[in-house]
């Protein structure tokens, strides 16, 4: 718990018990809903981090927000949930911020999208910079974010709309560096072995 990716690995496992929930034991649920709700709790309370050059926050925050959207399917009824819900819409469109919705007056979850800023992770032109350069690998980090619209589909809920914001740019540019065998064209280089 309580380091740089802990909320990550802790929403795997509370998927992975809510799938499991009915062939769990009550002590390992109890454990599993502990570890969730510290992570959220601790996320909720941060302020989502935001860096365009060298190394975008786009896929930290994506992966921060998820332990949001788990923690009210292992919880539904428990008071934290609003906070938990509010927060994980303020991640996950954090996660995707490009630095002209600094001005943006498109409504997104009842409020302008400039109301909401908090500093931006994507450039204008829907690219991000990972390792010091245009990086289409953590140009991929919203599907952290899109995958959480299953939980709201599984439990009848509406999904926010932060959910898809500036996600059709992202996917659109992101086109232009895909090869025929699903890899990726890296124009800037790659200095991953």
């Amino acid at each position: 718990g309580d380091a740089w990716q802990s909320a990550h690995w802790a929403q795997m496992l509370g998927m992975a018990a809510w799938w499991l929930w009915d062939n769990l034991p009550d002590d390992l649920r109890a454990g599993v809903r502990r570890i969730v709700a510290h992570e959220a709790d601790r996320i909720a309370r941060a302020k989502p981090p935001h860096q365009l050059r060298r190394d975008t926050k786009a896929e930290e925050n994506a992966w921060n927000s998820q332990i949001l959207a788990i923690a009210p399917l292992l919880m539904p009824d428990d008071p934290r949930r609003p906070g938990w819900e509010l927060a994980f819409q303020k991640w996950v469109l954090s996660s995707h911020l490009r630095p002209t919705d600094k001005h943006s007056t498109t409504l997104v979850d009842g409020r302008t999208v400039a109301e909401q800023f908090t500093g931006a992770n994507v450039f204008d032109d829907y690219t991000v910079e990972n390792h010091g350069f245009v990086h289409p690998d953590y140009m991929t980090a919203y599907s952290l974010t899109v995958g959480c619209s299953l939980h709201y589909a599984l439990t009848n809920r509406e999904m926010p709309e932060a959910l898809l914001y500036n996600i059709p740019g992202i996917y659109g540019n992101l086109k232009w560096f895909s090869l025929p065998d699903g890899g990726f064209v890296y124009p800037n280089g790659q200095d991953w072995e």
